[in-house]
This record gives C-alpha cells, structure tokens and sequence, in this order.
C-alpha cells in the first residue's frame, strides 16, 4: 500500500524548493549571481537567462504542486519532474568538466539527481493495473 500523505507531502517540499530557487532567480537575479559567484559583469549580461531559466523552475515547481495534491491523477508529473530534475544535474555536471562552473556548483546539482530518482521510484511504484501505464 502507497502512503500518499508521505507522497504528498515530498512533492509539495520539492514544489517549494523549486518555488524559492525560481523566485529567487526572477526577483533577485543579482543576489543569485552572488550565491552563484558568478562575476558582477556576468550577472548584468546574463540577467534575461536567469529570468527565463527562473520561470521556467517556476513552472516545473507548479507541476510539483499539483502533483503533491493528486500524486495518483497527475503521476506523469513525476516523470517529467525526473527527466527535468536529470537534466539540470546533467547539463551543471557538463559545465563543471567544461570549465563553466564550479565544483560547489557541481555538487549542487546532485540534489536534482536525489530528486530525480525519488520521482522515478513513485512512478514506478505506482504502475499498476489501476493506471495501466508503465515507462
């Protein structure tokens, strides 16, 4: 038997993990280019891609949102969330060894590796002969 209150409640904490690291990129891109040492010129010049890379955790945040609030009705949330959460773990990992990040940086990104993982474990603990569906 699935616990879906414990379901609940991690993918509302990822939703609201995403929600502050989107927000904080949106309305305060400086003060994430500090958290990311990333050079002051940098930020300046980068400031329209912190805002659309911020909207766009936003978004993946809301899709968490609702995931914690039906897990069962929106399960292939879960999946986008670890193909998302893979992706930004992937791609922090690549800039690492280019050169274009660092190490801190890096480890960072491994949270959305644990993310990942967790949503790819509820999604397929919850293939059964109710949803039908299985990846």
């Amino acid at each position: 038997m699935i616990d879906l209150k414990r379901w609940k409640a991690f993918f509302l904490f990822a939703a609201l993990f995403n929600a502050a690291a989107g927000m904080l990129m949106v309305f305060a891109p400086e003060l994430f280019g500090v958290l990311m040492q990333i050079p002051e010129a940098d930020i300046q010049a980068s400031t329209a891609w912190i805002h659309q890379f911020g909207v766009l955790v936003l978004g993946f945040g809301l899709a968490y949102f609702w995931l914690s609030r039906d897990p069962l009705g929106n399960r292939n949330l879960a999946l986008l969330g670890c193909i998302g959460k893979l992706a930004v773990f992937t791609t922090g990992w690549v800039d690492y060894f280019a050169g274009h990040a660092p190490l801190y940086f890096a480890v960072l990104v491994v949270a959305d590796a644990l993310f990942a993982l967790v949503f790819y474990y509820f999604y397929r603990i919850t293939t059964t002969a109710e949803t039908g569906t299985f990846v």
